[in-house]
């Protein structure tokens, strides 16, 4: 028996490979215990130096410098629905004409960009659109896990 190492709950544990199975990329393969395997890799890098781009899935996407304050804003709220006021209210407090059509507006670049960068597919499409979601009469809500958000 063949012995591999993947990162889990970051810890590194092993899993043996039976004999006459082919080979497994890791990312494919889970242990015995049946907890999901941690992407090594970020899908959305965000980096306050840099407020002119992202990175997603290692592809930069330009970005304004309005759009970036939005998506900082919904990273630091991941995975809740932040309403549109408290957007507005944030970012853009001084601007008295702004509605929440600028917002979904917004959101809409980010995802035409990231598509732009990334490949127009159905995959990438449904992707995006479950990690930038918005919630009609609500707001928005950026939908990434801890392990695929990297903010540094």
């Amino acid at each position: 028996l063949k012995e591999k190492w993947i990162v889990q709950d970051k810890q590194l544990k092993a899993f043996k490979k039976m004999p006459g199975e082919g080979d497994i990329s890791i990312s494919e393969r889970q242990s015995t215990d049946a907890s999901p395997v941690v992407s090594l890799e970020p899908v959305l890098e965000i980096s306050q130096r840099r407020s002119d781009r992202i990175i997603f899935l290692r592809k930069e996407v330009k970005i304004t410098s309005r759009g970036f304050s939005l998506l900082y804003f919904l990273a630091q709220h991941k995975q809740e629905v932040v309403s549109y006021n408290s957007i507005l209210d944030e970012i853009w407090e001084d601007d008295e004409d702004a509605i929440y059509t600028r917002i979904i507006s917004h959101v809409y670049k980010f995802r035409r960009n990231i598509l732009d960068a990334i490949g127009h597919n159905e995959d990438n499409t449904e992707k995006v659109k479950d990690i930038f979601k918005v919630i009609s009469g609500r707001g928005v809500m950026l939908n990434i896990s801890d392990e695929e958000l990297q903010i540094n």
